[in-house]
């Protein structure tokens, strides 16, 4: 049964900014959200909690010069009410107020519905899009196989 998520309880939200992220470094369930690199650093991370257990994260790290990109878990026993937009919406939010000259943004699959909906629903726009190909003598490998 999935858990009831409290609308808009700002005592159950938290954020953690540098070092207070390492914390969640070998945590499964929120994999998506830091990406624990020299090279691109985790900047923030936001959590939602419901008795002090966290239930939802969003994090972002830098991407490049300007931008900062963001990731985000919620615990599948929570999703489909709408707790991953608010967090986006409260990172992005921390993000602006912090002045960090970075532009917030986010790279899914177009697989990953939720994910896409989750980041529309908190005011994120469509900006681009990626296609993938393979050599054709790999792909003709695999359908020959038996």
């Amino acid at each position: 049964m999935p858990q009831k998520i409290i609308d808009s309880e700002d005592e159950a939200f938290q954020f953690f900014y540098g070092d207070g992220i390492d914390q969640f470094r070998n945590q499964k369930d929120f994999d998506q959200c830091f990406t624990y690199s020299k090279e691109d650093p985790d900047m923030l991370g936001v959590a939602y909690q419901i008795n002090n257990k966290i239930i939802g994260m969003a994090g972002c790290n830098e991407n490049g010069k300007y931008c900062c990109e963001i990731g985000i878990n919620i615990l599948s026993n929570c999703r489909k009410q709408g707790l991953a937009t608010k967090l986006i919406q409260k990172l992005t939010a921390e993000i602006m107020k912090a002045d960090m000259d970075r532009i917030p943004v986010a790279r899914t699959e177009f697989s990953h519905t939720e994910s896409l909906n989750a980041f529309i629903n908190a005011g994120y726009k469509l900006g681009w899009t990626a296609i993938s190909f393979e050599k054709e003598t790999e792909i003709s490998h695999l359908r020959n196989r038996k």
